[in-house]
């Protein structure tokens, strides 16, 4: 194992509409990633990835184990605590529209999320960016997710409030079969 393969890095978050290419592999570590794509709040809680498949085992009379077995249903799940209250960045995860009024004379200027009995959930396009001990990118990408409240919103006086945020992806069918839920890109080397 090199010393370059450890990774001990925050991590930044992006979104996109469903689509939005992934930067290339010539963009360095913390350079702004084309306009497809916006980098919203830190996180104040680690971005943990998670993916997860069904199988189904195919057994016979004669073995007292499995003689092959293949997947029936997977899973891929994001969660982190955005560090921020910011309205756009809640909407994001309790699928909702932000509405802002300016100030004006007898009025504060505010911001809102309406929400309650939203059916259909908003997908986007997830980027994770995080630094190799090397100094070189990793980047997680899922092409299309939606996102849920990962947890209670809390307040006290001991706590940080953040926003909890858990993505989980859908198969993007215009896609071939194996690369249709994520994708992972580790920079090895600078530009030749």
């Amino acid at each position: 194992m090199a010393v370059s393969d450890l990774i001990v890095s925050p991590a930044k978050v992006y979104f996109g509409a469903v689509g939005a290419t992934p930067p290339l592999t010539t963009v360095t570590y913390g350079t702004a990633w084309a306009a497809a794509w916006t980098r919203i709040a830190e996180t104040a809680a680690p971005v943990t990835i998670s993916y997860e498949y069904d199988v189904i085992d195919y057994d016979i009379q004669e073995s007292l184990g499995p003689v092959n077995r293949k997947k029936t249903a997977e899973r891929l799940k994001v969660e982190t605590t955005l560090a921020a209250i910011d309205l756009d960045q809640l909407a994001l995860s309790w699928q909702g529209a932000v509405t802002n009024v300016a100030q004006a004379a007898g009025v504060a200027g505010y911001e809102q999320i309406p929400g309650g009995d939203i059916v259909t959930l908003q997908q986007y396009a997830w980027g994770f960016e995080g630094q190799t001990a090397g100094g070189f990118p990793i980047r997680f990408f899922i092409w299309i997710a939606t996102a849920i409240a990962g947890a209670p919103l809390v307040f006290g006086k001991a706590v940080q409030t953040g926003i909890p945020l858990q993505l989980q992806g859908i198969n993007d069918m215009s896609k071939a079969a194996g690369v249709r839920l994520y994708r992972v890109d580790r920079i090895l080397t600078a530009v030749g």
